[in-house]
């Protein structure tokens, strides 16, 4: 398969304020933190709260 070719992304943005730790949900072991996701559809950053993830 090929790596789709994608513009290159402007400079990250300063991080913002993390959020506080949730309540664990079941099956769920991983605290993610805050963290930018750069969106190549509308590209631009988008700032994602700290989630759970497996």
């Amino acid at each position: 398969m090929f790596k789709k070719i994608r513009p290159p992304r402007p400079p990250k943005p300063i991080d913002r304020m993390q959020n506080m730790r949730t309540l664990r949900p079941l099956g769920k072991t991983k605290w993610i933190k805050a963290h930018w996701r750069y969106d190549y559809d509308r590209r631009q950053w988008e700032w994602v709260l700290g989630h759970w993830s497996k």
